[in-house]
C-alpha cells in the first residue's frame, strides 16, 4: 500500500493553494458577481479599459457570502479526483514501463551516466517515453473524470446556492445518474483529454528542442539550465492547451440540474465543439487565466 503515500502527498501538494482554484474555476464558469470598473490595463500604464475586479477582490466576496471556510467549497472532491488521477497513472506508468521490457530508472550508458538524465534523448526514446505516458494519462483521465465532474460541480453550486454535489458521493453519483446517465459522468472528458495530451507531446518536444538546440552540451551547464526550462515549458504549451481546459471546465457544469449549467446563466450547448466556437467567436479563449488585469468583455 505504500504506493498510495505519493499520490496522496500530491494530491495535497496540488491543493494547497485551492482557494486560487476554486476563484479561478468560477471565473471560467462566466460567474462575475462584482461590478467591472475602468482602470487601466497595466495598473498604471496602458490604455483605459473596462476591468472586472481582481482575484483577491474576488475571494473577499466569497468570504462575505460564505464566510471562510466557504473558500474550501469542493476541496474534498477535489482532492479525491486529484489522488484517483495520481494513482492511477502512476500505476499505469509502472505497469507499462515493465511490459515493455523497461525498469523505472534510465539504463546507464557506456560512460555510466543516462541520456535522459543528461536531457539528450533520442527522438525513438522520446515518442516511446511520450507514447508509454499518453497511455497511462489517458487511462488516469477517464478513471478520475467521474470525480473530476463533481469537483467542478460542488465548486459551481456557489453561483446558485445549492449544495448538491460533494462528499460523501452518494448524493452527486445519484442525481447524475437520474438526470444524464452514465453519460453525465464524463461530461467535458473529450476536451479534458485534448488538453493533457497537447500538454504532454508539446511539452516533451519543447523540453526535448530545448535542451539540444538552446541548452549546450556542457553537462554542468545542462544540469543548471534543465529546471528553468521545465519551469518554462508549461508556459509555452499553456496558449494552446488553455482554450481545451476552459472547455472542459465549462461542460463538467453545462446542461445539469445547477443553475450555472443552463438558461439563464448561460447557454445549453449541444457539443463541447460548440462551445469552443462560442468561446472562440467571443474573444473569450482565455478567460480565467489571470487573476490580476481583468479585462470585461461587454
Amino acid at each position: 500500500m505504500s504506493y498510495l503515500l505519493p499520490p496522496l502527498i500530491n494530491a495535497s501538494l496540488n491543493n494547497v493553494v485551492y482557494p486560487i482554484t476554486y476563484t479561478k474555476t468560477l471565473i471560467q464558469l462566466g460567474y462575475e458577481p462584482l461590478q467591472p470598473s475602468r482602470g487601466r490595463k497595466f495598473g498604471f500604464m496602458g490604455k483605459q479599459v473596462v476591468m472586472y475586479p481582481n482575484g483577491i477582490t474576488y475571494m473577499k466576496h466569497i468570504v462575505k457570502v460564505d464566510g471562510i471556510l466557504g473558500l474550501s467549497r469542493g476541496l474534498g472532491s477535489r482532492l479525491v479526483c486529484d489522488f484517483v488521477f495520481r494513482a492511477v497513472q502512476d500505476r499505469g506508468n509502472a505497469s507499462l514501463m515493465k511490459l515493455c521490457g523497461k525498469s523505472s530508472s534510465e539504463e546507464e550508458d557506456s560512460n555510466g551516466k543516462s541520456n535522459a538524465k543528461n536531457g539528450m534523448e533520442t527522438i525513438p526514446d522520446l515518442v516511446e517515453e511520450c507514447a508509454i505516458e499518453s497511455c497511462s494519462k489517458i487511462l488516469a483521465i477517464v478513471v478520475s473524470q467521474p470525480f473530476y465532474t463533481i469537483s467542478v460541480r460542488a465548486m459551481a453550486q456557489f453561483i446558485g446556492r445549492e449544495n448538491i454535489y460533494g462528499l460523501p458521493f452518494v448524493s452527486s453519483f445519484r442525481v447524475i445518474m437520474r438526470d444524464d446517465g452514465v453519460s453525465g459522468f464524463f461530461a467535458g472528458l473529450v476536451p479534458r483529454l485534448i488538453s493533457e495530451m497537447l500538454s504532454l507531446w508539446l511539452g516533451k518536444v519543447l523540453y526535448y528542442l530545448m535542451c539540444k538546440y538552446v541548452f549546450v552540451e556542457d553537462k554542468h551547464q545542462l544540469k543548471t539550465l534543465q529546471p528553468y526550462g521545465r519551469l518554462l515549458v508549461p508556459t509555452m504549451t499553456s496558449h494552446f492547451t488553455y482554450p481545451f481546459a476552459l472547455t472542459s471546465t465549462i461542460m463538467a457544469v453545462n446542461g445539469s440540474s445547477l443553475r450555472a449549467g443552463g438558461f439563464p446563466f448561460t447557454p445549453v450547448y449541444n457539443s463541447w465543439l460548440a462551445c469552443l466556437r462560442e468561446l472562440i467567436a467571443n474573444g473569450d479563449t482565455s478567460r480565467g487565466s489571470a487573476l490580476f488585469n481583468r479585462v470585461a468583455k461587454l
